[in-house]
């Protein structure tokens, strides 16, 4: 089944070829949706649960499971956690390693040049212990990694912890503390790519029976109070591993549920189901304060508003402008389908020239920002403006060689129009993407 074909009354389990009579879980899916990484102790493996992956091909159908080979499974048990934004580091969990610290750690592997996992390496103290340390989730920017751990100074049972890289490597980690972390067990943690929301699962918070999956936002308070995700994401049996892929169309969750062919299956849930039980209002923008004269002024459906910069083509003069006055530049050919995060081919001589300038400024650091028409919801809307902008730093990231810490992305929905959403050309303009140079 394509993206976007899944019915929204229902989880729907993937199915046989990719998951078997044994337990399929841990799911991990590439920003362009494409490629799954899962855990599993089916036939075939190298013993206990291995790391497996399959490609969807172009009919949208999973492809059979191939196991990552002895490079990186062995006779324990491995399963895939994170990877970084640009796909060529993967952090996984492995047990009974003679180099591990615990009976669990985190490991990371390096992708080489001819397409292979290096061999994986022992992230350490402080993040391993010799307690157990397992399913990490890599913040998009790869500064904060969220992982579950029984160490000391835990509320509970598993407990989840984060750690940020700095110039000496990862810090002390930090305990998530008593409003997400209970008596109880929370097991798996998911950061957003947005770096606001937290997804996990957790059996010390009640809920539909087993382990629900639970979301939190981040304030200027701290965490706000778990919310559980309801039925179709949870039901009376195990559900866990929760994601959501860059493309954004799906979430994709493990769950013994009854209609599971093995122990444990991958299932996938239509993502504006999942925005309806939520209703986000974590991404909505805060108001920016007015700006000094803007290059271009365009109709504005509600009261004016300082427009963007909306050059021809984006020039050294335009970066100047853009970082003095603080106003946003809109990427002009860099538009997208109705209801659509894929980028046109058109875009790419947009993004290379994006590239180049980035490239001759090392020092410049952009956020990217999404963009919507007034078509569909205002939660559905935030989330597909974030995927077009999520879109576009992908591109950046694997096609301009970009370094991920030097880009971050938001989402703003419907609620800065630049043309009258009351025609299609008008509409077409505000399905867009901008850029905003951040302040040193």
């Amino acid at each position: 089944m394509g993206l976007g074909q899944v019915p929204a009354e229902d989880a729907v389990n993937l199915g046989s070829m990719v998951n078997s009579k044994d337990r399929d879980y841990a799911p991990f899916v590439s920003p362009d949706g494409n490629t799954l990484y899962f855990a599993s102790d089916r036939e075939g493996g190298l013993g206990g649960q291995d790391i497996w992956v399959s490609h969807r091909g172009p009919d949208g159908h999973w492809g059979q499971p191939t196991n990552l080979g002895s490079s990186i499974n062995t006779a324990g048990n491995e399963g895939p956690d994170t990877f970084s934004a640009d796909g060529r580091m993967m952090f996984f969990s492995a047990c009974q390693r003679p180099d591990g610290l615990g009976a669990c750690d985190l490991y990371v592997s390096q992708l080489g040049p001819d397409g292979a996992w290096g061999p994986p390496q022992n992230l350490g103290p402080p993040v391993n212990s010799r307690y157990n340390e397992a399913n990490a989730s890599l913040s998009l920017d790869g500064r904060a990694l969220y992982f579950v751990s029984i160490r000391p100074g835990g509320l509970g049972g598993w407990d989840i912890w984060t750690a940020h890289l700095t110039d000496q490597g990862w810090s002390e980690p930090e305990n998530l503390g008593p409003k997400i972390n209970t008596p109880g067990n929370e097991f798996i943690a998911f950061i957003h790519p947005n770096g606001e929301e937290l997804y996990f699962s957790s059996d010390g918070l009640g809920g539909f029976g087993g382990s629900d999956i639970f979301y939190t936002s981040k304030t200027p308070a701290g965490w706000s109070d778990p919310v559980n995700l309801g039925p179709v994401i949870n039901t009376p049996a195990n559900d866990m591993y929760f994601t959501i892929p860059a493309a954004g169309d799906l979430v994709y969750l493990s769950s013994n549920r009854d209609d599971s062919l093995g122990k444990e299956d991958i299932y996938s849930v239509a993502m504006p189901l999942v925005l309806n039980r939520l209703k986000l209002i974590a991404l909505a923008p805060t108001p920016r304060p007015p700006a000094p004269a803007p290059v271009a002024q365009a109709p504005m459906t509600e009261a004016a508003k300082p427009a963007p910069i909306i050059p021809e083509k984006v020039t050294q003069e335009t970066i100047t402008r853009a970082a003095a006055t603080q106003e946003p530049v809109v990427l002009k050919n860099v538009l997208f389908d109705l209801d659509k995060a894929d980028l046109r081919a058109a875009s790419r001589a947009e993004l290379e020239n994006l590239i180049q300038l980035l490239h001759q400024n090392p020092d410049l650091n952009i956020e990217i920002r999404g963009h919507t028409d007034s078509t569909g919801s205002y939660e559905y809307n935030i989330d597909l403006s974030l995927r077009r902008a999520l879109a576009v730093h992908t591109y950046l990231i694997h096609q301009g060689g970009i370094d991920p810490r030097r880009l971050s992305c938001s989402g703003w929905g419907e609620v800065e129009p630049i043309a009258g959403n009351d025609t299609g050309e008008g509409r077409q303009v505000n399905r867009r993407v901008e850029f905003k140079i951040a302040k040193p």
